[in-house]
């Protein structure tokens, strides 16, 4: 007699919801199509699993859910959540949660979350805004403007023994800011292996810097500013422009063709005689 195992329908949930949990432990807030994505990429049912989940996870005051002004909810870690976490042996996690938490700049905030589900589904090493504001990696160096200004990454990709720079652009800066980011990018960046600097970078060479851009107007505002700093070529050809698409309803639809250098896309205006 062949004997089938049914499987235990509280250990899945209880697998799902430490899922759950971990992934908005490390994004900061996320929202119901997110974790679906993120959670269950495998699955066609993945948005009902997490709408589920995270159904249960409200009801015992694991997360909470706040509105967001284009509709629908974010949920953050409770102080219980956290602690659950923290007992199951999750490093970093803060002891309150993230229920005081200030959800500023959203659509910045949801591209960049996105853009880094896009980049661990591809299997890569990836800490998020959220883990970086709160001091992760922990030996990240004090990275400054020339007039001192402390920055840090939207994103931090890493790839064998270095690190991609990501910068998220989804509204035009002022000048002065894409300025500030390329002269970092001139200082911070190592372009070629023979010129790793590990004695003012320690850890962290930088290979490249990647500018997210969810539009047009903000792509030719970048290209823009790196053209009219003259950059040498050695060092646009590290500089790369992602173009990635965000719907008003902060609606993900990914990025087109991954991202191409500066070189690249200055070719390709000219290519199509259109003025940047």
């Amino acid at each position: 007699m062949t004997h089938t195992t049914t499987p235990d329908g509280r250990l899945i949930a209880a697998q799902n919801d430490h899922h759950a949990l971990y992934w908005i432990h490390r994004f900061g807030g996320m929202t119901t199509r997110q974790l679906g994505r993120l959670a269950w990429p495998d699955q066609s049912a993945g948005l009902r699993s997490a709408q589920r989940t995270l159904r249960r996870l409200t009801d015992t005051k694991y997360v909470e859910r706040r509105a967001i002004e284009t509709g629908g909810y974010i949920y953050l870690l409770t102080w219980k959540g956290a602690r659950q976490l923290i007992d199951q042996g999750v490093k970093h996690v803060h002891s309150r949660g993230q229920s005081r938490l200030r959800l500023v700049n959203l659509t910045h905030r949801m591209i960049a979350n996105e853009y880094v589900i896009d980049m661990i589904l591809g299997g890569h090493n990836v800490w998020t805004e959220h883990e970086i504001q709160r001091g992760l990696p922990t030996n990240f160096p004090d990275i400054r403007t020339p007039k001192g200004q402390g920055k840090i990454p939207d994103a931090l990709i890493k790839i064998q023994d270095y690190y991609r720079w990501i910068e998220v652009e989804h509204a035009p800066k002022k000048r002065v800011r894409i300025q500030q980011i390329l002269s970092l990018a001139e200082h911070h960046v190592t372009f070629n292996a023979k010129h790793n600097d590990y004695a003012n970078h320690g850890e962290f060479i930088f290979h490249s810097l990647i500018f997210v851009v969810p539009n047009e107007t903000s792509l030719r505002s970048v290209l823009r500013q790196i053209k009219a700093r003259n950059m040498d070529p050695n060092i646009t050809g590290y500089i790369y422009l992602d173009y990635v698409e965000m719907s008003s309803g902060l609606v993900w639809k990914g990025s087109s063709d991954g991202p191409l250098s500066a070189q690249q896309w200055f070719a390709l205006f000219e290519q199509h005689k259109q003025k940047i």
